[in-house]
């Protein structure tokens, strides 16, 4: 009876030896448990990479269906439009007053101007109007809508919408000098992007919110998950598009999901709706940062760099900031797409970029002809997409240190960026909710 009795006893468990065993389970447990965050950001990052292009792609399907380079025409084409108009009116002296005016807002403010874009068929990149809101003609169009993309801003020119972009910029704006204006209006009140003059009316070209969505909203009630937003420019005959695909984050779970549309501008006196592409001047005197050459390496370089390094300035909150943040893109002035590999946190911290895809659109030769008439023939001519600058331009320009924007840098023979666009991070809707941007994928193409 004993033996039995002892045997029996050793087949038991004691309770220390219990919670011994559930304590090194759950270490296990805690140990797999840890690694499944790690696991879900690897697969967003997978799903975005395999996604961002995808939705690139259709976005540039859908752009090219509605758009062809055509569509677009020459901001300088309007300034002619308007001596015309004044020349078969006859009255020749305004026409020569307005010719006059014209080429001294566009070469003597040099420091604003930037040298690249003084070519009349060229405009830099340009943001699409966006609707804010919708008249109550009947005319108006049924694919008008509050976060509508009108391209060439044909509602709000027949009045009826309003709408912010480029034209809302401003006055004295740069940029509002590369937009359509009305040729009998002598203050040249900026319009919209320039669209050819051979057509009868403004085109009216709308890409709505559930066209910037993906998937696109059906009967399956599916949520969209993705968005895109884009930019236009235009070298020479050719034109160019840029789109940006991200994915958009709540700021609490009460926050309905986002529409692609306008967004606050807490910067504003008035915190009115502006466009949701953000466009930085490195070259703001009000701002710590200076023009940098593209080229790089990766790596991180104070001298080529100005306003990234360790101990600079560094405004989190504010979103010309945005540009130096983690996993960030970055498209300039020159149509080169960055990628931030390693984003700034703090003024402590720096910042390094991945290798930019080689886009050399800047070239020089020597000026043999003396276009610009100083008695030499030993200046640079300078090129851009293949177009070449006007003469005056290179005259003024390629003298400058001050504003070496669309020039060679001097010691690296790289090309000089001074405009940066990209998503900012944290947005508020017009109706004031608080959400997050994760930037997925950026690209350019030729319509």
């Amino acid at each position: 009876m004993t033996h039995a009795y002892t045997t029996l006893r050793r087949r038991g468990f004691s309770l220390i030896e219990l919670l011994m065993a559930i304590f090194i389970l759950g270490i296990g447990l805690i140990s797999i448990a840890s690694l499944l965050p790690a696991g879900i950001v690897l697969q967003q990052r997978a799903e975005d990479e395999l996604m961002g292009p995808l939705v690139a792609s259709d976005a540039l399907g859908l752009i090219r269906s509605r758009l062809a380079p055509g569509d677009f025409g020459s901001w300088w084409d309007f300034y002619d439009a308007q001596q015309d108009y004044f020349y078969e009116r006859g009255e020749d002296a305004s026409a020569v007053g307005l010719a006059s005016g014209t080429i001294g807002k566009l070469f003597n403010a040099r420091e604003t101007q930037p040298a690249a874009w003084l070519s009349h068929d060229v405009w830099p990149w340009q943001r699409p109007a966006v609707v804010t809101s919708v008249g109550l003609s009947d005319s108006s169009d049924p694919a008008a809508s509050f976060g509508t993309l009108d391209v060439f801003n044909s509602l709000a020119y027949e009045g009826l919408a309003e709408s912010v972009g480029e034209h809302t910029l401003p006055a004295g704006h740069p940029w509002r000098r590369f937009q359509f204006f009305d040729p009998q209006d002598t203050s040249q009140t900026a319009k919209g992007i320039p669209f050819d003059l051979f057509h009868l009316s403004i085109p009216r070209v709308l890409i709505t919110p559930e066209e910037r969505s993906w998937p696109r909203p059906d009967v399956s009630g599916r949520t969209p998950k993705y968005f895109w937003d884009c930019a236009f420019r235009k070298v020479g005959e050719e034109v160019q598009v840029a789109v940006f695909v991200y994915r958009v984050k709540g700021s609490s779970l009460s926050v309905p999901p986002w529409s692609p549309g306008p967004i606050q501008d807490s910067t504003s006196d008035d915190g009115g709706l502006v466009p949701l592409l953000h466009m930085v001047n490195l070259a703001e005197a009000s701002l710590p940062f200076t023009p940098w050459t593209v080229g790089l390496d990766g790596r991180h370089d104070d001298t080529q760099i100005g306003g990234a390094s360790a101990d600079d300035q560094f405004e989190p909150a504010d979103r010309n900031w945005d540009w130096q943040r983690n996993n960030q893109y970055l498209l300039d002035q020159y149509g080169t797409i960055h990628r931030v590999l390693s984003g700034r946190k703090d003024a402590k911290s720096t910042l390094t970029l991945t290798a930019p895809v080689p886009a050399p659109v800047v070239s020089t030769q020597l000026d043999r002809l003396d276009l610009d008439q100083d008695s030499a023939t030993d200046d640079p001519q300078m090129y851009t997409a293949s177009t070449v600058l006007p003469a005056r331009s290179m005259g003024l320009m390629s003298r400058t240190t001050d504003f070496p924007t669309g020039l060679m840098h001097p010691d690296s023979q790289l090309p000089v960026v001074d405009r940066l666009w990209h998503l900012p991070l944290h947005v508020e809707s017009a109706d004031g909710l608080g959400y997050e941007l994760i930037p997925v994928y950026v690209t350019v193409g030729n319509l």
